[in-house]
């Protein structure tokens, strides 16, 4: 490519001679582009790869096919030979082999009629079992006997506490309170405890699907699930009546018996062994070499990692299917692959280009954050980041930038750039955001996230590939592309902004904070938080906020953005009741709100 002189931050460098990498491309060339955009979300985005979760085949193959890209598409591997920065995650316990579980002559299916919680330890044993019939409100009724010594407790749940527990988000504090009675009925000498989940209408395959757990401090015992078809169908062998049971009726004659007792049979078996789980797992890292600045750097960065069957953070974790991820961010890291396409055919760059497909993003941006502390190239020469992060849904040409204001440059710049293109950008304030791009500010290098806003489908087995706009998506591409190539060629470095360089403060929180359930709308520039929406079976929807609302105060607080709104459900618990100050149709309204649990994960979601 033939290069003019220019000012700095100057996008006429990329005068006549350079009209193709400067301006949209032509009709025939976009759609191209937008073909090859399609392919590879299709490829991320497929059954086949089992939602791209840590550690599984699925998201190995993703990685090879990004690898695979960078290679044919001539970019340099910085590490050695590979294009693969490979490292070890911890992930929380895990079943170790295949757990058995018989009760008298009947044995359960794993997975489908029990199923061992995260908080479980081993162990392999057969005795005499007792129930605990669980009254609402209370962890282990009072009458339970002080001794189990040598019992498998049969723990039931009731169905209203459970509701209450699981309904608004999956994890309502459901696990957190069968770890707290199974560590009571442990201290009272039980071998190990299993939980009755469901009722008569229940089918053998209803059993909870919890988050995973990355710090998760497993029991000394086994704790198990059980489903009540699977356990009705093995007690009505040995004579026994589980309804009636639960009932807390005699099995035999239907009188009232306590609330806690034993059975003489049937004897129960089980075999457990469970422990840390690891995995191994690689960011995928291209170089565009550049020239008389080949020692300063522009990084490009996605992450390729999601949900699996919703392991982390789904919006509807009762569905447990796989979490395809198609908008997020198989829609980023497509454009990352193309994006790096274009820029290594302008060729001629005064900078280098790092491409990075970032893995755990959504574990918490893991891989970014091993980035940061190993870079390949050294972050005080690193000038800027750009994240691409669920950008598959252009809608009415907005385009939303987070981290405008994280160097000074940076609007004057997009709005040069924008010239050719035409975009609605809406630039966010904030310059952390909710993103990969975070480990870089937290490093003092001014970053940017591209952004095309939240659905309902975000974070559920829903979003698929046939969702996104793939002619918007390629518009995208060849917007980040020409800025990528102006922060390149431009004669000065971007000026970071005051702020950068630390971590965010955050505010004090009892536990992790609460969880509200809204979608805002993004593109929403007035003062408090837009909603687009609710997240199914969150207390936004129970409450019945309104796409269009906008929040002006929670608990008498006010939100401006969504920081704000983050902020204070940060200094929030689950359970309590707070006052939403609504803007609707002209009118103010106050709506009460309770707060649920906030799962996994959910600190830096893009929901709240």
């Amino acid at each position: 490519m033939k290069k003019i002189p220019c000012k700095p931050f100057s996008v006429a460098l990329l005068l006549a001679a350079a009209v193709a990498a400067s301006a949209p491309e032509p009709g025939a060339a976009q759609t191209m582009t937008a073909e090859r955009l399609e392919s590879h979300v299709r490829y991320l985005a497929a059954d086949a790869r089992e939602g791209r979760f840590i550690g599984t085949p699925g998201i190995e193959e993703a990685a090879r096919y990004i690898a695979g890209e960078f290679e044919a598409m001539g970019l340099e591997p910085p590490a050695g030979a590979s294009y693969m920065q490979e490292f070890n995650l911890t992930l929380g316990c895990e079943v170790k082999s295949e757990p058995e579980m018989t009760i008298g002559e009947r044995s359960m299916s794993y997975g489908e009629e029990f199923d061992v919680l995260s908080i479980s330890g081993s162990g392999r044993m057969e005795g005499l079992t007792a129930f605990i019939v669980e009254t609402h409100g209370d962890r282990v009724p009072l009458d339970v006997p002080r001794n189990l010594a040598g019992w498998i407790v049969f723990c039931t749940v009731d169905p209203e506490a459970e509701r209450e527990r699981w309904a608004m988000r999956g994890k309502d504090g459901l696990l957190a309170w069968m770890s707290a009675v199974a560590g009571e009925v442990a201290g009272l000498g039980a071998r190990a405890v299993v939980f009755v989940n469901g009722g008569p209408d229940s089918v053998r395959s209803d059993l909870h699907h919890f988050p995973l757990d990355r710090d998760c401090e497993p029991l000394d015992i086994p704790v198990l699930e059980v489903s009540y078809a699977a356990l009705e169908e093995a007690l009505m062998f040995e004579g026994v009546t589980l309804e009636r049971l639960l009932r807390a009726e005699s099995p035999e004659t239907g009188e009232p018996m306590e609330r806690s007792f034993s059975l003489d049979g049937p004897i129960c078996r089980l075999v457990v062994q469970t422990g840390p789980r690891s995995a191994a797992t690689s960011n995928i890292i291209g170089l565009v070499r550049g020239g008389d600045r080949a020692d300063e750097y522009v990084i490009v960065g996605a992450h390729y990692d999601h949900l699996g069957y919703g392991a982390v953070a789904s919006s509807t974790p009762w569905r447990r299917e796989i979490h395809n991820g198609a908008d997020d961010n198989a829609s980023g890291t497509a454009a990352l692959i193309e994006v790096a396409r274009q820029v290594a055919a302008a060729g001629g760059l005064r900078r280098s280009v790092v491409f990075i497909a970032f893995t755990a993003e959504e574990l918490g941006a893991l891989g970014s954050y091993h980035y940061r502390d190993n870079p390949v190239a050294p972050l005080d020469a690193t000038v800027a980041m750009v994240n691409l992060d669920t950008v598959g849904r252009l809608e009415n040409d907005n385009l939303i930038v987070f981290g405008a204001r994280s160097a000074a440059e940076f609007d004057s710049l997009l709005a040069e750039v924008n010239g050719n293109y035409g975009l609605n950008i809406v630039s966010k304030k904030e310059i952390f955001g909710f993103s990969d791009q975070n480990a870089f500010v937290e490093a003092g290098i001014p970053s940017l996230h591209f952004f095309t806003g939240a659905y309902d489908d975000y974070h559920t087995p829903d979003d698929d590939w046939q969702n996104l706009n793939y002619e918007g998506l390629s518009t995208l591409v060849s917007f980040t592309a020409d800025f990528v190539v102006a922060l390149a060629d431009a004669e000065a470095k971007p000026t970071p902004a005051e702020g950068l360089g630390k971590p965010p403060e955050r505010a004090q929180t009892r536990g992790r904070g609460a969880h509200l359930g809204v979608v805002p709308d993004f593109t929403y520039a007035g003062a408090g938080v837009k909603l687009k929406g609710t997240v199914a079976r969150s207390p936004a929807e129970a409450a019945g906020l309104l796409p269009g609302d906008v929040m002006k105060a929670v608990g008498g607080q006010v939100t401006t953005d969504l920081r704000d709104l983050m902020v204070v459900l940060s200094e929030h618990a689950p359970g309590d009741t707070v006052s939403i100050e609504l803007e609707r149709n002209s009118e103010t309204i106050l709506v009460p709100v309770v707060l649920g649990v906030r799962q996994s994960g959910d600190d830096r979601e893009r929901r709240d």
